[in-house]
């Protein structure tokens, strides 16, 4: 064995193999030699990926419509007939209303000319409600707006002032019982149920399209279904009987009560403010 030269040391070092970022490099005794190493993960190296965020399930619910079909002329002349939409059976034409100013005006009796009679009186009610709001507003401004202006003037008689002030009270009254009861927009909540029931009943007349499950009687009494649950919710939502369309449906009376055991449903208990700072509550009611 030849040993170095002296004054010419060995410089090559042995080279190792490269070494793969972010795998594991102790395969251990079992490691199948014939498989290529596990690709790197992406990023950077240390930092461990996360789970994909999934996303969420895609309401199809809105776009699913029920199978529908095409009913036969018979069949359309027995549904347009009994809901009042064709002058006569020999006439296989569907009437709409044609008037602007009243349309019901010429249209023949039946369930169609009344949900047009309820539709356009409750148009009416609400435009008429909503532009007396709208004065009644305006009226309150001007004459606050005078009554500030005839503040710093002096007179011998305070009549304008008071008439002013007289008519400025008169229309914040009536403001809080337009308020109060809810108008103009709950005869335009009333107008929105019957307005879709007249689509529901366009829909019929000019298409001749039905659902698929349903015959001629059944697609009647839907109709007239539809028109009793419109009047039972205008009536329900009244403010001084005031029903929700739950116990409607269970058909209870509006001024039943159930009660369920022997105690009744408890009120809240009111405290009456005394001069003397003093609070007595209301007996209790049901006890």
């Amino acid at each position: 064995m030849s040993k170095p030269a002296k004054g010419n040391p060995i410089t090559d070092a042995p080279t190792l193999p490269p070494l793969s970022v972010g795998v594991n490099n102790n395969p251990g005794p079992h490691a199948d030699p014939s498989k290529p190493p596990a690709p790197a993960p992406s990023g950077p190296a240390g930092i461990p990926s996360g789970p994909r965020p999934q996303r969420p399930p895609e309401n199809n619910q809105h776009h699913q419509t029920p199978r529908h079909r095409f009913l036969s002329p018979a069949e359309w002349g027995i549904v347009a007939n009994g809901i009042g939409g064709i002058r006569d059976r020999e006439q296989h034409k569907p009437i709409h209303p044609t008037s602007w100013l009243w349309p019901p005006k010429g249209m023949p009796r039946g369930l169609y000319k009344d949900t047009v009679t309820q539709r356009t009186k409750f148009f009416y009610l609400y435009h008429i409600s909503s532009g007396i709001r709208w004065i009644l507003m305006l009226l309150q401004l001007f004459i606050g707006a005078t009554l500030t202006a005839l503040g710093s003037m002096s007179f011998k008689q305070g009549t304008p002032i008071t008439v002013l002030g007289a008519a400025n009270t008169i229309i914040a009254g009536l403001l809080a019982f337009l308020q109060n009861s809810g108008l103009p927009d709950r005869y335009r909540y009333d107008k929105s149920e019957f307005e879709a029931l007249e689509d529901h009943i366009k829909e019929i007349l000019d298409s001749g399209i039905a659902p698929a499950n349903q015959t001629t009687d059944q697609i009647l009494a839907e109709c007239f279904d539809l028109y009793q649950d419109a009047k039972a919710t205008v009536s329900a939502n009244l403010p001084a009987n005031y029903m929700p369309r739950i116990t409607q449906q269970g058909g209870q009376r509006p001024g039943a009560l159930t009660q369920s055991g022997s105690h009744s449903t408890t009120p809240k208990q009111l405290a009456l403010q005394y001069a003397g700072g003093d609070s007595t509550p209301t007996p209790m009611i049901g006890k």
